[in-house]
This record gives C-alpha cells, sequence and structure tokens, in this order.
C-alpha cells in the first residue's frame, strides 16, 4: 500500500514539477455538485479552473502534499487515481510541457531507484482539448506497477491526471480511470 501511494505521488509531483506549485481543488473552489451523470457516479465542477468530471461515487476525495488529490476505494482504501490543475498561468505548449515532463520523470525515476519503463506515448485528448498519454511499468523492491497519466494545457493551465496499481489488478481496474476521462470537460 505505501509503495502504491509513494509511486502515485512520486509520478504526479513529477508531472506537478513542470510547472511549479500546482493545486487541485483547492477547498474554496471545489465543489461537489448535486448533478450526477451517470448511474453511480458522482460529479465535480471547479468553475475557476473551468474543470469538471465524473467519478464513482464509492471513491473518496483526499488532500496530499504537492497540491495533490488522491481518490481511493472507500472499502480498502486503494489509491485509484491522483489529479492535479495547475493555478499558476503556464506559458509553454503541450509539445514543449511534455517534452519537459518526459526529461523529468527519467531523470527522477533513476534518482529515486526506480526501473521506469515507457510502455506508450501518444497524443490524444483530454475534455476536448488537444493532450498527451503515456503508459509505463516502474520497478522497485521487486515490486510493479503500472501506470497512466494524460495531461493536457489549456487556458494557459496544465491539467494531468494519473492513475496507477499493482501490475496484478491493472486490468482490471483501469476502465474506471478511463470512464473519468471521458467524462472531462475543460472550458476557457
Amino acid at each position: 500500500m505505501r509503495f502504491i501511494l509513494f509511486f502515485v505521488i512520486v509520478i504526479g509531483a513529477l508531472i506537478g514539477a513542470g510547472f511549479g506549485v500546482v493545486a487541485l481543488f483547492d477547498s474554496t473552489t471545489f465543489a461537489q455538485s448535486g448533478a450526477v451523470k451517470r448511474e453511480g457516479m458522482k460529479t465535480f465542477r471547479d468553475a475557476k479552473l473551468g474543470l469538471s468530471f465524473s467519478y464513482p461515487d464509492d471513491w473518496k476525495e483526499e488532500r496530499l502534499p504537492f497540491g495533490m488529490v488522491r481518490f481511493t476505494q472507500e472499502e480498502d482504501e486503494t489509491p485509484v487515481m491522483i489529479t492535479q490543475v495547475s493555478k499558476q498561468e503556464v506559458e509553454r505548449s503541450l509539445a514543449e510541457y511534455t517534452k519537459e515532463t518526459m526529461t523529468e520523470i527519467a531523470e527522477s525515476s533513476e534518482q529515486d531507484g526506480f526501473t521506469f519503463i515507457l510502455e506508450e506515448s501518444i497524443e490524444t485528448t483530454l475534455g476536448g482539448r488537444e493532450a498527451f498519454r503515456i503508459s509505463a511499468f516502474m520497478e522497485r523492491d521487486e515490486r510493479v506497477m503500472r501506470s497512466v497519466q494524460i495531461w493536457s494545457v489549456a487556458a494557459g493551465r496544465v491539467y494531468s491526471f494519473t492513475f496507477s496499481a499493482q501490475l496484478t489488478v491493472f486490468d482490471n481496474a483501469v476502465q474506471m480511470f478511463e470512464n473519468v476521462l471521458e467524462s472531462v470537460e475543460i472550458k476557457d
């Protein structure tokens, strides 16, 4: 469990490091809407950041260092997803941000004793915006994790979603993350 949390925090922090101080859903601007997009889903909206998405109603939110929020499944506290949005203006393009972030991930994983294996890196969309997505494996102390990260630069901010799980459960759990990504809306 600690390895999972550490892995998710490291990946999230690496992405966050690319744009300085980050925050997600600061409690003064983050509000849970009464609207539900689908059965069993809650909707989060943040008008100041121009972001909304649906997530399973059995997930709970926990604030973490580095301005991130971790979502866990309530029954066993298993980390499910970390999301972060920069509050500071970002003056880089998606391509520039992606290049910097990929370099930082590779350098930081090596320094922290992780074996980082990039499985896939593709251009895609997030909330109707151009985005970049990576899938990777990370190994440390004989434990293997698999991660999917997607980020977009829109309206001067970086929007980032990260999902990580132990290799043994990843394939069964990733579809819920894909459902969250499909529901993301980013507005100027």
